[in-house]
């Protein structure tokens, strides 16, 4: 016969987190007893088995522990139990809890258990168990917010007054913490791009690449407290300092390499990442963008817009929009960045792609290709 497990036993995964626990694989049952039965069908034996449940690690989840087991005959007589004593559960007390430390047997005589740690240096240990507290979110920075790289995620959470992050890699049939991950101090912020993370702490800025079934690490240097990380591309990041002096760190024959691209003079510039570049604006200062262009990083200056509310990087064109609504295209053609299209869509919000992007607002939704020499513009609301 089956017993019903209480609430605190076990953690539905789909359920509002408030313990720092999810279960991702648990039964609600628990077996209670077992009856033999003759061939006509009268109980003939009887095993009860009888549990003690204890939160041993204080972390207002509980779990059962089989304390004895009782047998009866047909009439009820019961014989010596068989019964087991836990470290860390009732008065047994000892380092290891939840292990088992003693079988007293019927019979008088007894098994008792000791044990030893003993690292393990040839392998890596998973966290199947994924913590969640009622101040995941918000964090205190309203710019941190969960991020998808090429076969993980990170999320960012708050402990006490601090931020942090956790890394979560897919498994064989779930998501996982990949306890792995070489960072699990404090932040200030994060970025995540294809297969990299970018973490700020303090005065310092680490990137952590995916490397195999781990990570490897790269520290970037000269590093001070105003500096962020203001965008990412596909192999590389942006840095701003407090000057406004800009950084891209990016990978270089296997490693990463940090190389100056100059100083944007404008306190709130807008800036956004394509394939192997990236472009700065702000309201009246000179539009400027950098590319990687055989091993090394050259800026191109550009037109000076007046009210720039946005710039978006595609694979070699970026959308520049303005407060009017109107957005112009530029593309490279192999040796300089070329004004191809212009629109006008009213307070627009842009998706990019590769060779195609969707300028849209409350009212119009518009697909807009590039066909091998000019953008073709099509009305998607004509088309639903």
């Amino acid at each position: 016969m089956l017993g019903s497990l209480s609430s605190s036993e076990y953690k539905n995964p789909y359920a509002t987190a408030t313990t720092r626990t999810t279960q991702f694989l648990y039964q609600t049952k628990f077996l209670d007893s077992v009856k033999a039965k003759g061939p006509n069908g009268a109980v003939i034996r009887k095993l009860k088995l009888n549990y003690q449940t204890a939160d041993v690690f204080s972390i207002g989840q509980t779990k059962r522990y089989l304390i004895s087991v009782t047998s009866a005959d047909a009439n009820n007589n019961t014989l010596p139990s068989t019964k087991f004593e836990y470290y860390g559960v009732g008065s047994a007390n000892g380092s290891n809890a939840g292990a088992l430390k003693k079988i007293i047997y019927p019979e008088g005589g007894n098994a008792e258990y000791q044990y030893k740690t003993q690292e393990i240096t040839n392998t890596s240990l998973y966290n199947y168990w994924n913590g969640f507290t009622s101040s995941y979110y918000p964090t205190s920075n309203s710019t941190l917010y969960p991020a998808a790289g090429s076969d993980f995620f990170a999320v960012p959470f708050r402990d006490g007054s601090s931020n942090y992050i956790k890394v979560y890699r897919w498994g064989v049939k779930y998501w996982y913490e990949h306890i792995g991950f070489p960072y699990s101090g404090s932040i200030i912020d994060f970025k995540v791009s294809n297969d990299f993370v970018v973490v700020r702490y303090g005065a310092a800025m680490d990137v952590y690449q995916r490397n195999g079934d781990g990570w490897r690490t790269y520290s970037v240097p000269s590093i001070t407290s105003s500096d962020m990380v203001v965008a990412t591309g596909s192999n590389f990041f942006v840095i701003k300092d407090g000057s406004n002096n800009y950084r891209v760190v990016w990978q270089n024959n296997g490693s990463w390499t940090t190389t100056s691209v100059g100083t944007f003079a404008n306190n709130t510039p807008y800036v956004s990442c394509g394939k192997g570049y990236f472009v700065i604006t702000g309201s009246s200062a000179t539009m400027q963008v950098a590319r990687l262009d055989g091993g090394s990083w050259t800026v191109q200056s550009s037109s000076t817009p007046s009210t720039p509310i946005g710039v978006f990087a595609g694979t070699d064109y970026y959308v520049l929009s303005t407060t009017s609504g109107g957005f112009t295209v530029f593309k490279w053609n192999g040796s300089s960045w070329q004004s191809t299209f212009a629109d006008n869509v009213s307070t627009p919000q842009f998706c990019i792609g590769e060779n195609a992007f969707i300028a849209c607002n409350s009212t119009a939704v518009y697909l807009y290709s590039w066909n091998g020499s000019s953008w073709t513009a099509v009305d998607l609301a004509t088309q639903l």
